[in-house]
């Protein structure tokens, strides 16, 4: 009797910790869902800019997440820069066109 008294306790053991365990899983999978950013916003985050018709020295502004951004044109006489994002031949500096003090939209 005493072995198979064993034999259940080890199994209800085994039983809780495998249930423990599953339902440890399910609770990181849903912490990690909830801080995932919502499609919405993912789709929000990709923005397509035609740059053909941009010309040395002339600001383009667009809206990306609802905010403006800044991308200039740089001239070759202009100070190269390693944040420049370069494409072909052309240099273009981009920014985010937001005070950080109180979220204003600074002019060119």
């Amino acid at each position: 009797m005493q072995e198979e008294e064993k034999g259940r306790r080890d199994f209800m053991g085994m039983a809780l910790g495998a249930w423990a365990t599953v339902g440890g899983i399910g609770a990181l999978y849903a912490a990690k869902r909830t801080w995932d950013p919502l499609p919405s916003v993912k789709a929000a985050g990709f923005t397509t800019i035609d740059l053909s018709e941009a010309k040395p020295n002339e600001l383009i502004v667009e809206k990306w997440r609802g905010k403006p951004i800044f991308i200039l044109k740089k001239t070759a006489d202009m100070e190269a820069n390693d944040r420049d994002v370069v494409i072909g031949a052309d240099r273009y500096h981009v920014s985010i066109g937001l005070c950080t003090h109180l979220g204003c939209i600074p002019a060119y």
